[in-house]
């Protein structure tokens, strides 16, 4: 038995005995904090969270996403602010993730802030029209 590297759930490695994460999500995840320098995530996480299932890597198809930011921010062209977006965020109940996700959305160009509410599963992005893409 291991321990995920990311998320500390005891796994059998199915590859190799130095597999060192229990599923794609948590590799990808783990990388994705390195490389941004995030580490600060693995002090504010809590102890073990659920394994991301298969599904989450699937392709999805997103267009439904760039229409509603343009009309995000043709709202706030007509206003003169900064355009708001409220968004599902299913699954969300670690403050680690809380915090990662907010951090990596402030290194977009043009973003302002993003607020994570995870007892709704909601996040609120916020960014200067056309800035972000």
């Amino acid at each position: 038995m291991s321990e995920c590297k990311h998320c500390g759930t005891p796994f059998s490695p199915l590859i190799s005995k130095e597999d060192e994460f229990c599923c794609h999500g948590c590799a990808a995840v783990y990388r994705m904090i390195h490389d941004q320098g995030f580490e600060q995530y693995y002090a504010l996480k809590e102890e073990r969270i659920d394994p991301v299932r298969p599904s989450v890597m699937e392709a999805r198809d997103y267009g439904w996403l760039e229409k509603a930011s343009a009309a995000a921010e043709a709202a706030a062209e007509q206003e003169g602010g900064t355009a708001q977006l409220t968004l599902d965020l299913m699954g969300i109940s670690c403050m680690g993730c809380v915090w990662l996700v907010e951090k990596l959305f402030l290194r977009c160009s043009g973003a302002v802030r993003a607020e994570v509410n995870a007892q709704y599963g909601q996040v609120r992005l916020h960014w200067r029209p056309g800035t972000c893409s």
